[in-house]
């Protein structure tokens, strides 16, 4: 899932909140881009498959789902984080995660259906590697709060650590994809809170 800015309805702001299967679009518009949004639809509170989102704190709520992170949003977030020195974890991370999801898409034209056990390994292991380096690169200042680039290079480097299980799914499970561009594309036009959904 991620998160757009508010499209005007006459004089009203509303939020669009798009879920998408392979098969199936659902629009909801709503004032709000919280959770009372989702819950009005009702489409979420029933789901029991893999939701892939953008991991907006709302979502997590939803405990009867299993949930990925879409990969495009930590690419966006990790180029972010790298512009401030000293962040080459990111650029390592961008890449461990963009390689790895090749592997995953090159793996069923191999017939195969999942990665090599090894190939899993090492990809977990070095995300761990990077996901620690991205916290040690990214201290608490000393007499000040974190300005908005350090900030952004923290909360990236906090994520991948808090949500290593939904940012490293795609490779476990290959029947979940890397992003929620299913959601996105489903309304280009308008300007969507999206969510991708994989039924059980």
């Amino acid at each position: 899932m991620s998160t757009r800015p508010p499209t005007r309805s006459r004089t009203d702001t509303v939020w669009f909140h798009v879920c998408a299967t392979d098969l199936y679009t659902f629009l909801h518009a709503s004032e709000t881009r919280g959770k009372a949004a989702p819950d009005e639809a009702g489409v979420l509170g029933r789901f029991a498959g893999t939701m892939v989102h953008d991991r907006l704190a709302i979502y997590f709520n939803y405990t009867g789902a299993a949930h990925a992170i879409c990969g495009a949003h930590l690419l966006r977030d990790l180029e972010a984080a790298g512009v401030r020195w000293n962040q080459g974890w990111a650029l390592e991370m961008s890449t461990l995660l963009t390689e790895t999801n090749r592997a995953c898409h090159a793996a069923p034209a191999q017939g195969k259906k999942r990665l090599g056990k090894r190939a899993l390994a090492d990809f977990l292991c070095s995300y761990d590697a990077l996901a620690t380096a991205g916290l040690a690169a990214n201290p608490e200042p000393v007499g000040r709060t974190r300005d908005y680039l350090e900030r952004k290079s923290y909360n990236i480097a906090v994520a991948l650590r808090d949500h290593r299980t939904e940012a490293t799914r795609f490779a476990k499970d290959l029947s979940v994809p890397f992003t929620n561009n299913e959601a996105e594309s489903s309304l280009r036009m308008a300007k969507p809170q999206d969510l991708r959904l994989l039924p059980r």
